[in-house]
């Protein structure tokens, strides 16, 4: 029997309070024909793995074992565009170095499944709708999000909200 295939994807998912913010600000932009994420769908990518075997998903799983850092601040302090695919976002102005960190460890040990590294720069953000417009970037009040854990994570594809499903999340320590 063939093996089921998961879109998975290693994603920091923001606790109640950010994602309330996060669509406040979402809404305070809605535009008539935009697509606003649910807000439990909101989350800031870390690894995208692609579409993998089931077999796979416990070599993913071991990576996330193995992260041992601590949890940090990320300020997410303006709103941005991405012109081809029409994807408003949030994003921070500067990366903290836990989140670079936190993204090294992770492909580094996906790199042990199978996957190559991506290639393009990391770009962390948290989209906020589809299909938008926006004629500049646009500095916000900043949201202070502590991100303390991280999860391997897979979508349904099946058109449900939420349309995200965590496998399994992991803590990162307590920086106390």
């Amino acid at each position: 029997m063939p093996s089921t295939k998961s879109r998975l994807f290693f994603a920091a998912f923001p606790d109640e309070s950010v994602s309330k913010q996060l669509a406040a600000l979402s809404q305070d932009h809605k535009q008539l024909l935009s697509r606003p994420h649910h807000p439990l769908d909101l989350h800031m990518t870390l690894a995208f793995l692609g579409i993998q075997p089931g077999d796979r998903k416990s070599c993913f799983e071991k990576v996330g074992d193995q992260i041992a850092l601590e949890g940090f601040e990320l300020l997410l302090d303006r709103i941005g565009y991405w012109k081809g695919p029409r994807i408003l976002l949030a994003e921070p102005n500067a990366t903290p170095d836990g989140l670079l960190q936190l993204v090294d460890q992770i492909w580094t040990g996906a790199e042990g499944c199978g996957l190559a590294r991506e290639v393009r720069r990391y770009r962390p953000h948290v989209t906020l709708q589809r299909k938008a417009r926006l004629t500049s970037e646009q500095k916000i009040t900043p949201i202070r999000w502590q991100l303390e854990s991280f999860s391997l994570a897979e979508s349904s594809g099946n058109g449900e909200v939420p349309r995200y499903r965590r496998v399994k999340t992991w803590q990162l320590n307590s920086n106390n």
